[in-house]
């Protein structure tokens, strides 16, 4: 009997001595959990992946999926993502313990919530599942919930700023009335806080407006401040948004007072990309906008349309004869579709001194 006890003791104490270092034990979380999407819009998010470990393998996941609770696949992320284990503690046996973190940003596209509202499902999942060299070794998912748009916290989406000639920049003569106008495009519902600002000044009164349904409001400049057109030159305008803070640059529009009539315009030639035909923005590399510069063009306007549409929906300026256009201005302005662009050069008095036709270009 004795001899037994002592067996069992004896193997007691070995089992809890060795038992982590055979043990392979890999759990992942997700922050948040949870993340709330509306039925008309996609959204983006950050994810952060966090790693507790008793091994130092190097995890991989080759790509994240969309499914339903009956394991129907909505679509795929086919981005790859890595997790590099740090040893985080040492236990008393001697076992090591690791951690590791790594976050993606997650866009959940329209047509994925459209799938799930298509397979009557209002909750669904993304999912990665992690290995080590192709070996399964565990999952982390956060679920996805479709809500109503009003149930959504107030998101800026694209803003687009311009003058009654439905661009982003004008000239006019010197003490004659201007007004501006601002296109908020938003989801969700919430308080809007933001101002007008010409050349750094703040036009009273700030704006305080509670959006709700719809996922578009347009704001004017005040009457009770007038916009500067006493001094000659190029001035600058633009709406900033303090509540909520837009994840992007809010943009400028430009206007050119002057007292003397405009000189005769000369033709630029848009050189790329060519027209009709087919581009893609791509991440780490900036979409070319290349045109022929000409010699009396101080600095250059781009501004780019929606084919059929008057308002352009982004603009630019540079005093190259050429615009390299960030990817981050290409996601958040661009869609798949036709667009249509021109260039305008000014003089170092800000008045135009040569013009392009439209050329039209196709985003894959």
């Amino acid at each position: 009997m004795r001899k037994n006890m002592r067996f069992f003791l004896i193997l007691s104490v070995l089992l809890f001595v060795l038992w982590p270092l055979f043990s392979f034990s890999d759990t992942i979380t997700t922050t948040p959990t949870t993340v709330n999407v509306s039925t008309n819009n996609s959204y983006t998010t950050t994810i952060t992946y966090t790693l507790s470990s008793s091994s130092s393998s190097t995890l991989n996941s080759p790509k994240g999926r969309f499914i339903t609770s009956t394991g129907r696949v909505l679509g795929y992320v086919n981005r790859s993502l890595t997790i590099i284990p740090q040893q985080s503690s040492i236990g008393i046996t001697g076992a090591s313990t690791y951690s590791g973190k790594v976050s993606e940003t997650l866009n959940i596209p329209f047509y994925i919530i459209q799938n799930a509202l298509n397979s009557n499902v209002n909750t669904f999942t993304y999912k990665r599942d992690f290995y080590v060299s192709g070996d399964y070794i565990t999952s982390a998912s956060v679920t996805i919930r479709i809500v109503n748009p009003a149930a959504m916290p107030l998101t800026i989406n694209r803003v687009s700023l311009y003058f009654k000639n439905k661009k982003a920049e004008i000239t006019i003569k010197k003490n004659k009335r201007l007004y501006a106008f601002v296109d908020i495009y938003f989801s969700g519902s919430g308080l809007l806080k933001g101002y007008w600002e010409v050349d750094g000044h703040i036009l009273a009164p700030r704006i305080f407006k509670y959006l709700t349904h719809g996922t578009k409001v347009t704001l004017k400049t005040p009457d009770t401040s007038q916009i500067d057109t006493f001094k000659i030159g190029t001035h600058f305008i633009r709406f900033v948004i303090t509540s909520p803070e837009p994840s992007f640059e809010m943009p400028k529009a430009i206007y050119f007072v002057s007292d003397t009539p405009l000189k005769e315009t000369s033709l630029i030639k848009l050189i790329s990309p060519k027209n009709g035909s087919y581009v893609k923005i791509r991440k780490g590399q900036p979409l070319q906008f290349i045109w022929e510069g000409k010699d009396k063009a101080y600095f250059y306007l781009l501004e780019f349309f929606k084919k059929g549409e008057e308002k352009p929906v982004f603009s630019a300026y540079t005093k190259s004869s050429t615009y390299s256009m960030p990817f981050y201005i290409g996601h958040q302005y661009f869609s798949r579709g036709s667009y249509k662009w021109h260039v305008k050069g000014f003089d170092e008095d800000s008045r135009t001194v040569a013009e392009s036709d439209f050329s039209v270009f196709t985003i894959k």
